[in-house]
């Protein structure tokens, strides 16, 4: 996934901006509207984007008045044509949202690994609760998160690692983003490259030093 968190400077009117998004992105024929709880005197939902889906069911974009993410459902895809449709549906959104500032904007990897009842997670990734082996009980569940910022460059690693029951599936969710803001009137699509190229490399680094030997030839890295 590839997101922008940037508030819209002006606001999006739900006709007008499904309108826009079915023609400017005519591949994507599911858009479909999303909500939000608001916090007050009672509780309130109402409308705060769309979710937009390639017909091929392979990419999903959500634009809300927060900023844009782009996801790809599959992993069998060049890093190149993803950045590059991802940055199609930034400069739309750029253009009909008309942000002042990107903070944060990130790459996040999530890696669903099922996993047997006899599984421990440890088989999977370097750092992993390892159960109470004295009972012989391995654990259900657990959630653990940890925030790394990054030495001399403007960014953070935020790892999480939990398990999701039924089916018994082990989570490894990376996402590296940006801490300093960027000023949108001051950047432009290289400085977008180069920022996504180095987020993506320290994902990568970040997933390859966190996962084991036995991980590594299961997944055929």
């Amino acid at each position: 996934m590839i997101h922008w968190h940037a508030p819209a400077g002006q606001e999006l009117e739900p006709e007008d901006l499904k309108a826009a998004l079915t023609k400017q992105f005519p591949d994507y024929p599911t858009c479909l509207p999303t909500h939000g709880a608001t916090l007050g005197p009672s509780l309130a939902i109402q409308w705060n984007g769309f979710r937009l889906e390639d017909a091929h069911h392979h990419h999903v974009a959500q634009f809300n008045a927060g900023g844009v993410s782009f996801s790809r459902l599959s992993s069998d895809e060049e890093w190149s044509s993803f950045q590059d449709a991802a940055l199609q549906f930034w400069h739309c959104f750029q253009e009909l949202a008309e942000p002042t500032v990107i903070q944060p904007m990130g790459v996040r990897y999530i890696n669903r690994i099922l996993l047997g009842y006899d599984e421990e997670p440890s088989l999977y990734i370097n750092s992993a609760p390892s159960g109470l082996l004295a009972m012989n009980l391995i654990g259900e569940s657990f959630f653990h998160q940890d925030l790394y910022p990054v030495p001399t460059h403007p960014y953070s690693i935020n790892w999480i690692r939990t398990i999701r029951p039924d089916p018994r599936a082990l989570i490894v969710d990376i996402d590296v983003f940006m801490t300093e803001p960027l000023q949108v009137d001051r950047i432009n699509q290289n400085l977008l490259v180069q920022r996504l190229r180095e987020m993506r490399w320290i994902e990568n680094e970040a997933f390859f030093n966190c996962i084991t030997r036995f991980a590594l030839e299961q997944f055929g890295a």
